[in-house]
């Protein structure tokens, strides 16, 4: 009787909160476009210049989707990223999947393919903050202009967390760890800390400044910093 009763109860309880899943906002979309410039203060192989990139961000809450390119010298990046993760509990909590491709071109040398696909989790709380967190598969094809070189196929798991603190309407902050910054995706895990500010100036307007240093071996007794840079934009929201 008792195990009834449970069932019932979870069903019951497992209803409500499907019931209150929302799968899409687009009533909440916005769109971002970022211009920003990128100072390595310390350089490793791939960042030993200033970098110039562009970003661009369209929000509807549960589906995110971000593009940009980057450009160090005669070096391309370029990024597209999706997340859908539909909201929970008065759109406190939020689950999914998502899907991103990255291109790195390096040329006359090679050029690197990234794929990653994973399960994406945030949650909202005391009002202002929010924590985030995923885990993913990196996948990582490279082709060598260079015939005698053979194609390199390797792939890896990533996780990622995020801490983001709304402090009003037009100041944010953000901090975490990740294993792949936007234009980044080494193979080996080599967790970036990660330091963001954002000010909006008007209702559109924002210029924000981040910090991020890449780490080497940073689980083993000789980690090491292994690259530093500061990041600043200028964006319009519309």
């Amino acid at each position: 009787m008792k195990k009834k009763i449970f069932v019932v109860l979870f069903v019951l309880l497992a209803a409500r909160a499907f019931s209150q899943v929302i799968f899409l906002s687009p009533d909440q979309m916005k769109f971002t476009i970022k211009q920003g410039v990128q100072y390595n203060l310390l350089t490793n192989l791939k960042n030993d210049g200033v970098g110039l990139f562009t970003l661009a961000e369209l929000d509807m809450n549960e589906l995110i989707v971000n593009t940009g390119i980057s450009s160090t010298g005669s070096r391309i990046d370029f990024t597209l990223k999706t997340i859908y993760w539909p909201s929970f509990v008065n759109k406190k909590m939020n689950f999914g999947l998502g899907a991103l491709y990255h291109l790195y071109v390096y040329p006359e040398l090679f050029t690197e393919n990234d794929f990653k696909i994973g399960l994406y989790y945030r949650v909202k709380f005391l009002e202002k903050f929010s924590f985030a967190f995923d885990f993913n598969y990196l996948i990582k094809l490279a082709v060598f202009y260079d015939s005698a070189i053979p194609t390199l196929f390797n792939h890896t798991l990533n996780v990622d967390f995020f801490l983001d603190w709304q402090i009003n309407e037009a100041l944010r902050a953000y901090t975490g760890v990740l294993a792949n910054t936007f234009f980044d995706y080494p193979l080996s895990y080599e967790p970036t800390l990660t330091l963001g500010i954002e000010k909006y100036f008007t209702e559109h307007f924002i210029l924000g400044a981040e910090f991020n240093a890449e780490w080497v071996d940073w689980v083993s007794a000789n980690a090491n910093v292994h690259g530093v840079n500061l990041r600043l934009t200028a964006g319009y929201r519309l």
